[in-house]
């Protein structure tokens, strides 16, 4: 029986991750105020299934929590 190759492992960097994470906020402090505002109207959208699941799922056990 033929081995399938290892695939490599991926190793998480931290130093990485957090330059990204930088960068990013660097990107979005340059945005105008109506491009944030614009963002974070899409996001809610993208959001809201997700809502209105957790709301149905709530209503259906009764729970209250948050």
């Amino acid at each position: 029986m033929k081995r399938k190759p290892k695939k490599a492992v991926k190793r998480f960097d931290l130093a990485s991750a957090l330059a990204m994470k930088k960068e990013a906020r660097k990107a979005r402090s340059k945005l105008s105020f109506g491009e944030k505002i614009e963002r974070m109207e899409r996001l809610r959208e993208r959001l809201r299934p997700l809502k209105e699941a957790r709301e149905e799922r709530r209503r259906k056990t009764g729970s209250t929590a948050i």
